[in-house]
């Protein structure tokens, strides 16, 4: 039985401005009560729930709405993707619809819509983010440069349904790298920091090698990011066997060990480079196929060390395939400077339509 709903308004250390989530309380007939956290997209005005959850639990409880939870769950309303989470943020276990709706004692329409397709949710909303900011739809005015390149990246954007199609067809890695070549704001969409200050890369060489993508972002000390993609015409996990990720993914990583070997033995004069091919494309060189922000130039400082980390989106997830998840986990955490995505968790994460 639901016994509570609404918008809570929090801070993170991480965030300049609060943020928003969505909180439900249920208590089942076992007399345990459950909080559902719910991520509710762009309306939130902060980060990804799950890199935030453990500081809204803990205001919770710091300002008395729980005082004694048994089960915590992590929502997202863009793809109705729900998990288990210890008060520390950490996922135990994922659940399906089905079995939130069973450990609630909620009816099928509970987890059935988006949060801001819910007028009296949306209101809630809404009046929180004003409170937060009055102009927080209208912050600032953009100059006429930035508001050019924004609406020609607009206006070559490639939509979230056809890069869908095109895995869903279980494309080659030659054909998904050829799609995002047109588009590289697909990149930027998901790791850019902030959202409008980066630069991405195509074929950028490492040594006597390349990396499919790069992207550099963030301010103060740069975050440059290394991408390989793999095609999503196998599945992730080799089949038949439960501990064995597919040899394409040991393929991508080996790739990444020798990005990592030739980036770490040359490290002060790779830096180096790194800013001198970023002063280059932010003068309007197209060097390795440059694909600026709006913000043409960042903030970062020539000075200072850079953030090397590494993807590999590569292959499918068969939906609710717990097995296969774990697996992605364990890879990441014997390489913390890797992450690893099926094209199917990685796409989920644009927020284009």
């Amino acid at each position: 039985m639901k016994i509570s709903d609404f918008i809570f308004k929090f801070k993170s250390f991480r965030m300049r401005e609060e943020g928003l989530c969505r909180v439900r309380f249920f208590v089942n007939t076992q007399k345990e009560m459950i909080c559902v956290l719910t991520d509710i997209d762009i309306m939130s005005n902060a980060p990804y729930l799950d890199t935030v959850c453990d500081t809204v639990i803990q205001s919770l409880y710091n300002n008395g709405y729980l005082l004694d939870c048994q089960i915590h769950i992590l929502h997202d309303d863009f793809d109705n993707s729900m998990a288990i989470i210890d008060k520390y943020g950490n996922v135990e276990r994922h659940l399906s619809k089905k079995q939130i709706e069973i450990l609630t004692e909620c009816d099928e329409n509970e987890f059935a819509k988006k949060s801001v397709d819910i007028l009296s949710i949306k209101r809630q909303i809404e009046k929180k983010r004003y409170e937060i900011n009055p102009f927080i739809n209208n912050q600032y005015l953009k100059t006429p440069e930035y508001v050019k390149r924004e609406i020609e990246i607009q206006e070559n954007a490639i939509s979230k349904k056809r890069l869908k199609e095109l895995i869903d067809a279980g494309a080659s890695e030659w054909e998904l790298d050829a799609l995002i070549k047109k588009d590289l704001s697909l990149i930027a969409e998901i790791y850019s920091s902030p959202y409008d200050e980066y630069i991405v890369f195509s074929e950028f060489p490492l040594g006597e090698r390349r990396v499919d993508f790069a992207i550099f972002s963030s301010r103060s000390t740069m975050d440059v990011t290394f991408i390989e993609i793999k095609g999503a015409d196998f599945n992730l996990k080799k089949r038949g066997h439960y501990d064995n990720l597919n040899a394409k993914i040991e393929e991508a990583n080996s790739q990444i060990r020798n990005h990592r070997k030739y980036i770490y033995n040359n490290y002060e004069s790779f830096r180096k480079e790194l800013h001198r091919v970023r002063k280059r494309a932010e003068s309007g060189e197209n060097i390795y196929n440059a694909f600026l922000a709006p913000k043409r130039k960042l903030q970062v400082d020539p000075n200072k060390n850079v953030n090397i980390r590494f993807v590999i989106v590569a292959g499918r997830t068969p939906e609710n395939d717990i097995e296969e998840s774990d697996l992605r986990y364990q890879f990441e955490r014997d390489d913390r400077d890797v992450e690893l995505f099926s094209w199917d968790s990685w796409i989920r994460r644009l927020r284009r339509d």
